[in-house]
């Protein structure tokens, strides 16, 4: 079944509803435009899909929903805009539309959004989750969680599983979770994520700091590859050795395998029962002198970041 909606510009608000049966698992794919999503857990056996248009926000002739349900019982809704390109000719916009969505616990999301809110809790499946300027709070989430962001805010509690995370400026709080794996990159958002390290991490940062918030008796073995960015801990360490960029930290006994690449990004590991962290050890470059003029070549685009640690190694 297919609803599409294109109607003229009124003051009052456009609300569809829509319930899908579904078998397990269940999978949903979302597209909003501008807006709010706010997807929790339901009904074990249906998708329950409400829709709110407010013509009043923008060009509402051109901005169409889309629910349907596939042959293979995935259900998709969609916001779409029908005139040009918005970015190009920003007097025109599309309306905003609030998605409010039931799934089963156990239902897999692909969700994404350009100015569009999303709220995430309560769910059990696979989350992808894509947004440009939008914020995103996640709840109670578990399964494999792959999270884009470019300039959106991210904050979440309670999720466990694996990560995969990438954002450009937005910043990243995540408390009280438990991933078996972190795979995080950013250009300057800062993130801080209170997790237990039960599985293998990489970070990858330009100018982003990172804060992991671990607890006291965290074992793990930290390998850090930086320009100008700094390893920051008050955990006991067994053993560490610094060189040319290079840092290599055994907290606790050692264990599992924490990777950090930077070029002037922080990493911090926090007991979370204590203060922020002490001690501060630094990564020992031989050079000030050098170290600024290779930040220099990064910044002018004569120098890649590989290249820079290559020759900091050297």
């Amino acid at each position: 079944m297919k609803y599409s909606s294109s109607k003229k510009r009124m003051m009052v608000q456009e609300q569809i509803k829509h319930v899908f049966n579904v078998p397990e698992p269940s999978r949903l794919i979302l597209s909003n435009i501008r807006g709010s999503v706010d997807i929790q857990s339901g009904d074990d056996t249906s998708i329950l899909v409400t829709a709110i248009k407010h013509p009043d926000t923008g060009d509402a002739e051109h901005t169409e929903i889309f629910i349907s349900q596939r042959a293979d019982d995935t259900v998709t809704v969609k916001t779409r805009y029908r005139a040009k390109s918005w970015f190009l000719f920003p007097r025109k916009h599309p309306c905003k539309v609030d998605y409010i969505i039931r799934v089963p616990r156990a239902c897999s999301l692909n969700v994404s959004g350009v100015s569009n809110t999303a709220t995430i809790q309560g769910i059990e499946g696979a989350s992808s989750i894509d947004t440009i300027s939008g914020s995103i709070d996640l709840r109670n989430l578990s399964g494999h969680l792959k999270i884009s962001s470019v300039s959106g805010d991210i904050k979440g509690e309670s999720l466990s599983g694996t990560l995969k995370l990438k954002t450009v400026s937005g910043d990243v709080d995540f408390s009280k979770s438990k991933f078996g794996e972190i795979n995080g990159s950013t250009v300057s958002g800062d993130l801080d994520i209170q997790t237990q390290i039960t599985g293998p991490c990489h970070f990858n940062s330009i100018s982003g700091d990172i804060c992991l918030i671990v607890p006291p008796d965290t074992n793990c073995s930290v390998k850090v590859s930086s320009v100008s960015g700094e390893f920051i801990t008050a955990l006991p360490s067994s053993h560490s050795q610094r060189r040319n960029g290079k840092g290599f930290y055994e907290i606790g006994s050692g264990g599992v395998n924490l990777d950090f690449d930077s070029v002037s990004g922080d990493l911090s590991l926090t007991a979370a029962s204590s203060a922020p962290a002490g001690p501060q050890e630094e990564l020992g470059l031989d050079s000030q002198e050098f170290r600024h003029s290779v930040l220099d070549r990064i910044a002018q685009g004569k120098l890649s970041v590989p290249e820079a640690l290559h020759e900091l190694q050297a």
